[in-house]
């Protein structure tokens, strides 16, 4: 789903967005930040995770004068806290000697192309 940034607010308060994103039948899915107006040499950001490790994702925005803010956060919990994920049976434990892999891939957008491969990928995953 594509959106559109706003320009910075005067007075704007910062919010957390929760989001379900889309993913491929293995559970890959892809966020990214793009403004082809940067200039010819970087058109944006992307991030690609799998939901299977990392099945929670929000964005952290504050879109003020002066304090201008994108936080794009893959996750395996929520951030409401420990007892809000515990009401909702989402503690995940690592058990002693036990250990967890975790895969994000960043990279950079580089040229119109590049942004048109990001654009294919995630008109390729399923409906979240």
């Amino acid at each position: 789903k594509m959106m559109s940034f706003q320009k910075p607010t005067h007075e704007y308060f910062r919010q957390v967005f929760l989001h379900t994103l889309a993913e491929d039948a293995a559970g890959n899915t892809m966020a990214a930040v793009a403004n082809p107006d940067l200039g010819p040499d970087l058109q944006g950001l992307y991030m690609k995770f799998n939901r299977t490790q990392l099945p929670e994702f929000f964005e952290f925005k504050m879109m003020g004068q002066g304090d201008y803010q994108l936080g794009l956060e893959p996750s395996n919990c929520l951030p409401m806290g420990r007892a809000y994920e515990s009401r909702r049976n989402g503690l995940k434990y690592i058990e002693p000697g036990e250990s967890k892999e975790f895969c994000i891939e960043l990279g950079v957008i580089e040229t119109g192309d590049d942004l048109l491969e990001v654009e294919r990928f995630l008109g390729t995953l399923g409906e979240a």
